[in-house]
């Protein structure tokens, strides 16, 4: 039974995330000779025979919420895909090797990316990072460049994180302009006030719809 059951799956590949670049459709398959690993296709616009886009021994697929899932962006022949391995970044050019763009995590498999979306210029991402550490896991959103030249920046993440968020950006001598709430505490806010004491530096604090064009807009009709 065992062997039959092998023989008749043997050949089956398994398809998934389809997506359009352009006129060129792209999608990942699950091949049985790959040792279980998913390779990256793409069948060009008036083309009959799909090609690879992802080199050998490739295996694009992200454990976000361990199922995983989104683990590959495509725009103008530009691959940017997550990679099974260690769950860095990877770009990925026509004719070109893989390039990692993220930079290794602080522990095996403790950053990982979903969702991916190119900016309209193609210049820079946003993904969903799902970051793992000793005492739990947090989701945020982070923009990078899609040539690597610069880690990755949170741009979004959960309320418990406005206030060390901000406390960091400080340090470092940015400018903060944070959704709110900035704090859960007094003592929260009193220790990012006497951070900004003495300096230049701007620290704002609203709904940023609010500073949207549309909003001000509004306002003044």
């Amino acid at each position: 039974m065992i062997r039959r059951f092998e023989a008749l799956v043997a050949g089956v590949v398994g398809v998934s995330e389809p997506s359009l670049d352009g006129g060129d459709l792209c999608w990942l398959e699950l091949r049985p000779e790959n040792q279980g690993m998913t390779t990256l296709v793409r069948l060009r616009a008036g083309a009959e025979v799909a090609e690879d886009l992802t080199p050998a021994g490739t295996n694009v697929r992200d454990r976000v919420h361990e199922y995983g899932g989104g683990a590959y962006a495509v725009r103008d022949g530009v691959v940017v895909h997550a990679d099974f391995t260690d769950q860095r970044l990877y770009r990925v050019e026509r004719g070109a090797a893989s390039v990692a763009i993220t930079p290794e995590p602080p522990a095996p498999r403790s950053l990982r990316y979903a969702d991916g979306a190119f900016s309209p210029d193609g210049r820079w991402m946003v993904w969903v990072r799902e970051r793992h550490e000793q005492d739990g896991v947090a989701n945020e959103l982070v923009r990078l460049p899609v040539d690597g030249s610069s880690a990755p920046v949170v741009i979004a993440a959960g309320q418990r994180w406005h206030q060390p968020m901000s406390e960091a950006a400080l340090r470092a001598g940015r400018n903060v302009f944070c959704e709110k709430p900035l704090a859960h505490s007094c003592a929260e806010a009193r220790s990012i006030a006497n951070l900004v004491r003495g300096t230049r530096l701007v620290t704002q604090i609203g709904t940023q719809g609010g500073a949207t064009d549309a909003f001000r807009r509004s306002m003044e009709i």
